[in-house]
């Protein structure tokens, strides 16, 4: 066997591996549903999952999270088994029985990272600034826990910009080597037309309140029809998977925290 068999070979393994596992994964709360592991003198669902499977407690931990979520939700169950409980967990919180349908497209067509972006921006309250006032406004996302601390704090008077004095004075300086704008084969953009659009966000991502760097190239108006560069929009890598995904609806959903600097 040559090394280009042996290793096509070893792909087709691991792929066929990897779908059948999730597959598996999906009929555990089931088996556990009708105690069929315990007929068969294992002691619980894990050791069954372990040794029958080669799957880990976390993997079974997160499958019966995800079953309580979904039971509910006929489109997301049917696709449980191809997916995986790794991208159906990044959006069983948001998932109800009027948008279970949408979900269960964006988890079959979406990367996790995107997913999980998605997912964020959903779940993100909107905190209203109050008008007037010297101030600068930054728009980030942060866990519950910590937005209630924040909160807190301003309760006692305190102000959130002596707290990120702080905590900026505890971060080491490092120069950060911007990414380059990828370039697209199917659609050449001038290279001047991309220079004027990443100097309208500084080099950043169009979205609101994302601070990444842009590193694709969004036609507002698509290539394929308008064959126009006119209206380009930067975009992060995430940004411009969800654009593509939701109609360029994401500015009309995009959510995030909100905080005052005095």
């Amino acid at each position: 066997m040559d090394d280009k068999k042996l290793w096509n070979l070893g792909l087709s393994y691991g792929k066929n591996a990897r779908a059948w596992t999730k597959k598996f994964v999906a009929l555990l709360p089931d088996i556990a549903k009708r105690e069929l592991h315990k007929k068969h003198k294992f002691q619980s669902i894990y050791e069954y999952a372990a040794k029958v499977g080669g799957v880990r407690r976390r993997t079974v931990e997160y499958v019966f999270q995800i079953q309580k979520h979904i039971e509910d939700k006929p489109a997301l169950k049917e696709i449980l088994p191809r997916v995986g409980v790794h991208k159906m967990r990044t959006i069983v919180t948001i998932a109800t029985k009027e948008n279970q349908k949408e979900l269960a497209q964006k988890v079959q067509t979406m990367s996790k990272p995107a997913l999980e972006l998605y997912a964020r921006e959903q779940k993100a309250p909107k905190l209203e600034i109050p008008p007037g006032g010297d101030f600068k406004t930054l728009s980030f996302q942060v866990e519950p826990e910590v937005e209630l601390e924040l909160r807190k704090l301003k309760e006692k008077g305190e102000t959130f910009n002596d707290v990120m004095k702080k905590l900026l004075a505890m971060v080491p300086k490092k120069k950060v080597r911007p990414r380059e704008v990828r370039k697209s084969k199917s659609r050449p953009i001038p290279a001047q037309k991309k220079r004027e659009a990443l100097a309208k966000t500084n080099g950043k991502c169009t979205i609101e309140g994302c601070n990444r760097p842009a590193t694709e190239i969004h036609h507002k108006k698509p290539w394929a029809k308008y064959k126009s560069h006119d209206e380009l929009k930067p975009l992060c890598q995430d940004h411009h998977e969800l654009e593509h995904q939701s109609n360029s609806t994401i500015d009309q959903r995009f959510r995030q925290y909100k905080m005052q600097f005095s």
